[in-house]
């Protein structure tokens, strides 16, 4: 993602105040005691409104209890907190280089419990920093900025909106310079949805004994995202395409 930060970043507490009405659904309701815990990062390495969109959608899947994880927040980003965890979410943010600087000192342990069996979602720049260029070194392959990629429909780093092909289905979908993979062949991977040009915009594989699912587009975003950033919100939010990643992810 670019070094600005985006004007929906000053929305970002009205958003997570509003909650579920952001996304303009009621919530179900479920038995939260059963639920699996997804630890969310929130710290100088993401947007805050990046985190709040994950935990808003989260809130409304009722699938996962979630909490932030990180400097920014009172859990801090521990082995030991890591391994009352079923997945940690590692959400968009500032370029790549400001991320990791403030990333590199976790490297180990979210190394060891992914490899060890936890489940790492990375969204824009939680994806980029899944490789080792710089990142964790957990992606088996090439993650690629999908602007400088053939074909590509965008040459920006702002915000846009792009159709993105969700398992053989056209979506509209909020992208602010998004990554495109190249997993090896060896790594096996799932492709989950693919950019017009064909290239990969979202996928899952194994490492170790746990898995890693990167998405490029925010399928998180909530409304004021769009608006925020003059472009056009689509007319409902896709919580079809967010119950997928988590599917995904926890898998």
């Amino acid at each position: 993602m670019p070094e600005s930060i985006s004007r929906r970043t000053l929305l970002a507490s009205s958003s997570a105040a509003l909650g579920l009405a952001a996304l303009g659904h009621d919530a179900p309701t479920a038995d939260a005691a059963a639920r699996p815990l997804a630890l969310i990062y929130r710290g100088p390495a993401a947007y805050s409104d990046c985190s709040a969109a994950v935990a808003v959608a989260m809130r409304y899947r009722r699938v996962l209890n979630s909490a932030y994880v990180g400097p920014g927040a009172r859990t801090a980003l521990t082995p030991a907190n890591l391994r009352r965890a079923r997945l940690y979410v590692q959400p968009g943010g500032p370029d790549v280089n400001t991320g990791w600087r403030h990333m590199s000192r976790y490297r180990s342990a979210i190394v060891n419990w992914v490899r060890g069996g936890g489940h790492y979602l990375g969204l824009c720049l939680g994806a980029y920093l899944a490789t080792d260029d710089p990142g964790f070194g957990l992606f088996p392959g090439e993650i690629w900025d999908y602007k400088t990629t053939p074909g590509a429909d965008t040459r920006s780093s702002g915000a846009r909106v792009l159709s993105i092909n969700w398992r053989g289905r056209g979506t509209p979908m909020y992208v602010q310079d998004p990554p495109v993979f190249a997993p090896r062949a060896a790594a096996r991977a799932q492709i989950i949805a693919r950019y017009r040009n064909g290239r990969p915009a979202a996928l899952t594989v194994r490492v170790g004994r746990g898995r890693l699912t990167l998405v490029g587009p925010h399928p998180e975003a909530t409304r004021n995202w769009y608006t925020s950033d003059g472009l056009k919100p689509p007319a409902r939010w896709r919580g079809d395409i967010w119950a997928d990643v988590e599917r995904v992810a926890l898998s």
